[in-house]
């Protein structure tokens, strides 16, 4: 899976100031209060949607199999819908996006680029809960994979990981999501080398951003299907990634610059069909996956995101979240649980699935559902306590950080 550090309206609100040069846009940008609410609910809700669609995948393979060919259809069906959590990542790309060109244009400022604040502010939002993972999973690795004869440490991942390069090498076992963080902090260095690239240009940016990202996985589509090199590459497949999927967190980006003006043309009606080119997105996902292609496959399939998730966003304020009080407390739990659960339930999960599943009756251990909610329910109620609690914790630490940093 990718996840993305999107970064929630919550935080952009803060005392953190990030600047940037004129590029991003003549004038800020601001989301509001119902689109605000919405976010903060979308991204929780996406990331317990990765957390089931994790826990149903090691379930249905505990207890059918790893390789789910020979299952019944309707259980192959199951992993490829019920098991697959693609189209919520890309839902975080596009959060993403617009969350950090809106960060980025609130703050505008005159050249040059204040690249030490700017890093400072990423870097500090980020990885603080994605060292914390890591670190998870290196454990988890220790006391599952550290056994005699297996293999060494992966090393190699482990470093990649530390500097958000895993997605050319493979990530660390046990910390398969880490893989869209990595893509993320890509961005989130390419988009501004592009915006200074075009002052006051925000639309000529995207355009060549979108370009220049689509061409490079079209050069890598030629390379693997017509002259069939570098096909096993795990960079060249990072590279893909990184390339096919941009477009997804440019139309955020585009979004953020033109919200006044996007926001504007969706009527409640057109907002409706959003629901459907999302569940057509989802439904040639679930049908791609039920052939067991590769990963580029997959990312490829991403691109069909990109209308549905505009619309859901642009059209987020026709939901009116934020005319209902009680829901506010609730939808701020869940922009604080988004992250922690993101970054954080692979590890626990692995461990659960490594120290639980061999315990219990046999069964137990043959049903499906059975098994993914064995797995799923004590992950769920960990992360739900603890999660807000280090998102928290995590973000007034960064608030005291960048603070200081200024001063």
């Amino acid at each position: 899976m990718p996840v993305l550090d999107s970064m929630p309206p919550a935080a952009a609100r803060t005392r953190v100031r990030e600047s940037t040069p004129p590029a991003a846009a003549a004038a800020p940008s601001t989301l509001d209060k119902d689109t605000e609410v919405f976010i903060d609910v979308f991204r929780g809700l996406a990331a317990l949607g990765v957390l089931v669609t994790h826990a149903c995948d090691l379930g249905f393979r505990s207890a059918l199999g790893s390789d789910l060919t020979g299952a019944p259809a309707v259980w192959q069906w199951a992993a490829a819908t019920l098991g697959h959590g693609s189209f919520l990542v890309w839902g975080f790309f596009l959060v993403s996006g617009l969350c950090i060109h809106l960060s980025i244009s609130r703050s505008a400022t005159e050249p040059p680029f204040p690249w030490r604040r700017y890093l400072a502010a990423r870097i500090t939002r980020i990885y603080p809960l994605l060292l914390l993972g890591l670190a998870l999973a290196v454990v988890v690795w220790w006391f599952t994979d550290h056994l005699p004869g297996a293999a060494p440490l992966p090393w190699r991942q482990l470093v990649a990981s530390l500097f958000s390069l895993q997605i050319l090498t493979n990530t660390f076992p046990a910390f398969d999501p880490s893989w869209s963080l990595s893509n993320e902090v890509i961005y989130y260095i390419v988009w501004p080398l592009v915006l200074v690239s075009f002052p006051r240009r925000l639309d000529a940016a995207f355009r060549f951003a979108l370009v220049a990202s689509l061409g490079s996985a079209a050069v890598i589509g030629v390379c693997w299907k017509v002259l069939h090199r570098l096909e096993a590459s795990t960079v060249m497949n990072g590279l893909w990634s990184v390339s096919i999927l941009f477009p997804v967190w440019l139309c955020g980006a585009w979004l953020a610059g033109n919200w006044r003006r996007a926001a504007a043309c969706i009527t409640p009606r057109r907002w409706m069909w959003a629901v459907v080119l999302c569940l057509v997105s989802e439904i040639i996902l679930a049908i791609v996956k039920h052939t067991e292609p590769p990963q580029s496959a997959i990312d490829l399939v991403g691109l069909t995101s990109i209308p549905g998730l505009v619309l859901l966003m642009a059209g987020a304020r026709h939901a009116r979240l934020a005319a209902y009080p009680r829901l506010k407390p609730l939808a701020r739990w869940l922009g604080q649980f988004s992250y922690p659960c993101y970054v954080l339930h692979m590890p626990l999960l692995a461990a659960l699935h490594h120290w639980l599943i061999p315990r219990l009756p046999a069964q137990g251990t043959g049903s499906p559902l059975l098994v993914s909610l064995m797995l799923l329910l004590p992950v769920v109620a960990v992360l739900a306590v603890v999660g807000p609690w280090l998102e928290r914790r995590a973000m007034n630490w960064r608030a005291a950080f960048l603070e200081r940093l200024r001063a």
